[in-house]
């Protein structure tokens, strides 16, 4: 009861709280009719549509708001509780399905996601269903699980075809572990196999129209290959605790492969998105790696069911240590457990509308912070980028806007800057800028635009900044102005 409360107070930090940037991505795909939704997935997102139909459908029951929209994922959550737990039971019995719920439950990627409108809360329930049928399909061979192993795989494959490896990693461990096959024999596993395979081939176009555009999809800058470890470095001492208890076993029981395929699983997914970081795709963030989560849960639980009480001390204070650190750190940092709130969208367009007073020939300046701001030529990003200035409920934004671009040392910034923001900004005597601040290259990229003015018009403007987190609303008022302006306003 302890661990259940724990995750419902740290998921509903922060529930209710403006999008980020990619949960607008999410919204904007949703905001039409079902149709639309499909056309807008395939389009913008580079996914299939099974995602989006679920929020799609929770906003036309609960209506037009911000928890409408992470209702699913908290749902996909919950469900995967009990799928995770299943997994678990499969291999090591209630007891390790129990560890395996709790330790899912608390983690943070499990608490980050399932309070996110994005698809990774779904592509953790799927993982932990296909896992499941596998290890029910060997145990047991009976159709139902059979079933369920390949359709959760190929979800897994519909929910985001960059978590599909991992379910790969389950032939893999077929082909190195002879257990696995005196329990599932060639021919059923192989007959599986291609059902699964034409399920996941629905999606092939998808596929490789996504893998012909990926340079323009590219928008991680640092090759840190330390993200790997992101959603299992609080359960490396269970990892190692269940090593070690496998090392001295062998690999004779059924108990045994099935843990050890949970290995291979974790390593193919870990592994493919680092090898894609060498041919030029640079994956390297923590959500391509957050399927990773299940398989090293339902590892660590299944020791723990007979671990001797140091062994299990040991790994429970550490997890709890490292991941009580984490959720301080968020809280401190973004204002919620979960991150949710961080960028302040909602409170910002809603300043900024105060300002500009509906007047729609207002000069606004506009970041969103999607990569496709900085698609050929600059300054004509499709619609979903400007879905930041409209949140769920919100009457849409007055005033047209003029986009800046994602990165600031994009080759053809200056020049877009010359050609189409100068001008604008030499016929304004007032004007707004208003975006996410983040740019992997200088830092902060909303204070490049205070030098960029201030250098090309120097003395002429006076600046007041006022950010909303990851967000920044700012003022460029004329010098001279007679305006009062409150002292900690002013820059």
């Amino acid at each position: 009861m302890v661990v259940v409360v724990a995750g419902i107070l740290l998921r509903l930090d922060g529930l209710t709280s403006s999008l980020w940037l990619d949960e607008f991505g999410t919204f904007w795909v949703v905001e039409g009719d079902f149709a639309t939704m499909l056309e807008r997935a395939w389009v913008f997102q580079g996914q299939s549509p099974l995602y989006y139909a679920f929020p799609w459908m929770s906003r036309q029951v609960f209506g037009d708001s911000e928890l409408a929209l992470r209702l699913p994922s908290l749902l996909f959550g919950c469900l995967s509780v009990i799928a995770v737990y299943s997994s678990a039971r499969a291999i090591g019995g209630s007891t390790a399905g129990l560890y395996a719920a709790a330790l899912f439950w608390l983690s943070v990627p499990a608490v980050q996601y399932t309070v996110d409108a994005r698809p990774y809360s779904l592509v953790m329930f799927t993982v932990a269903v296909a896992l499941a049928g596998f290890s029910y399909a060997v145990r047991f061979g009976t159709r139902r699980a059979r079933l369920v192993w390949i359709v959760g795989g190929a979800a897994v494959a519909w929910s985001h075809y960059l978590h599909y490896p991992l379910v790969l990693g389950v032939y893999v461990a077929y082909a190195v572990l002879p257990a696995l096959r005196s329990r599932y024999p060639m021919r059923r596993f192989a007959v599986d196999g291609m059902a699964q395979f034409a399920l996941v081939s629905l999606c092939a176009p998808q596929i490789l129209a996504l893998m012909a555009r990926r340079g323009t999809l590219s928008w991680i800058s640092d090759f840190n290959y330390a993200v790997l470890l992101e959603p299992i470095w609080p359960l490396l001492i269970g990892v190692l605790v269940g090593v070690a208890q496998l090392a001295r076993r062998g690999d004779a029981t059924i108990e045994g492969a099935l843990r050890r395929a949970l290995l291979v699983c974790a390593a193919v997914q870990l592994s493919v998105i680092a090898g894609a970081s060498l041919v030029g795709m640079n994956l390297l963030s923590g959500r391509y790696v957050t399927s990773a989560l299940i398989p090293a849960v339902v590892f660590v639980a299944t020791p723990l069911a007979r671990a001797r009480a140091e062994s299990i001390i040991a790994t429970v204070a550490v997890f709890v240590v490292a991941t009580g650190a984490v959720f301080a750190a968020t809280k401190e940092s973004r204002g919620s457990f979960s991150g949710n709130g961080y960028q302040d969208w909602r409170t910002a367009v809603d300043d900024l509308n105060a300002r500009i007073a509906n007047d729609g020939k207002t000069l606004v300046l506009f970041r969103s912070g999607f990569v496709e701001e900085d698609l050929v030529p600059l300054g004509n990003p499709p619609p979903a980028v400007f879905a930041p200035l409209r949140s769920p409920g919100r009457p849409p934004f007055a005033a047209a806007v003029v986009p800046l671009n994602f990165r600031w040392a994009h080759p053809l910034r200056d020049a877009y800057f010359d050609k189409v923001i100068a001008p604008k900004v030499d016929e304004a005597s007032v004007f707004f800028v208003i975006g996410a601040r983040g740019d992997a290259t200088v830092g902060n990229y909303m204070t490049k635009v205070v030098e960029w003015v201030r250098s090309r018009w120097p003395g002429r403007h006076r600046v007041r900044r006022v950010p909303y987190g990851g967000v920044e609303l700012i003022e460029f008022l004329p010098t001279l102005s007679t305006e009062a302006i409150p002292a900690d306003k002013v820059r």
